[in-house]
């Protein structure tokens, strides 16, 4: 197992970064379409408004960032493909003990053994993560390990990488501890601001 290397990461923060800003901008689309007709109620039909939104704007995004590839796989399945990692992009969620989740179908070509190659490629995930609000709370990505069976199965990760600036759920911006230097002499902090004075 190898991480990303510096320049595939900042892609795929890149690509975060888009993800997020596109919900940010486009996420109220869904529930206009959602309103468009009582049928569309179900959380499939969210969830596949929201999964089409996640596809167009990763495709974007990997277009403008150069170096990592959007390709199809199997049908549906859509993946990311980097210098020596491939990414399958996946909606994930947390679990109640904060553990990422990833459910995958026994059909999922993440399931199935590959044969050995000569120049071998690494499976990851790129996972995003909805809020309440159906905007994008999380963007991960991790190297699939293997397939923990059940109906429907979950991905076994490893070590968790958050992507982006926004980081995980309540991340937010932490300001630094220092002060700051506005150019005022001892002589400007008594009386007159030095400012057009």
């Amino acid at each position: 197992m190898s991480s990303p290397s510096g320049i595939e990461r900042e892609r795929l923060d890149f690509i975060a970064d888009e993800l997020r800003e596109a919900f940010s901008e486009r996420g109220h689309r869904v529930d206009v379409a959602l309103e468009a007709d009582p049928a569309f109620g179900s959380g499939k039909s969210r969830g596949s408004l929201m999964n089409d939104l996640v596809m167009d704007t990763v495709s974007r995004s990997a277009s403008k960032a150069g170096g990592i590839y959007f390709h199809p796989v199997n049908g549906p399945g859509r993946e990311l493909v980097g210098e020596r990692h491939r990414y399958r992009i996946r909606r994930a969620k947390r679990d109640a003990e904060d553990s990422v989740v990833i459910e995958v179908s026994s059909e999922s070509s993440l399931v199935l053994e590959e044969e050995p190659a000569l120049y071998s490629i690494e499976n990851w995930v790129f996972g995003w993560v909805a809020n309440a609000e159906g905007l994008i709370a999380e963007v991960i990505a991790a190297e699939v390990l293997g397939v923990r069976p059940g109906s429907p199965g979950r991905l076994i990760l490893g070590d968790v990488l958050a992507l982006g600036a926004g980081g995980p759920v309540g991340g937010g911006f932490t300001p630094a501890e220092e002060d700051l230097d506005l150019g005022l002499g001892e002589e400007d902090e008594g009386g007159e601001s030095g400012l057009g004075a």
